[in-house]
């Protein structure tokens, strides 16, 4: 999964994106999910 996500950060920064951007949207959509759906999983 590391590498994965090392890739894809790779990709962004290639592509012109922001990943320190990407990863604040991420990480707020994730705390943004309810708990519930979470332990679903």
């Amino acid at each position: 999964m590391i590498d994965a996500i090392t890739d894809f950060l790779h990709w962004l920064r290639t592509n012109g994106c922001d990943a320190d951007e990407v990863l604040d949207r991420a990480q707020s959509r994730y705390e943004a999910e309810p708990e519930v759906s979470r332990a679903s999983r």
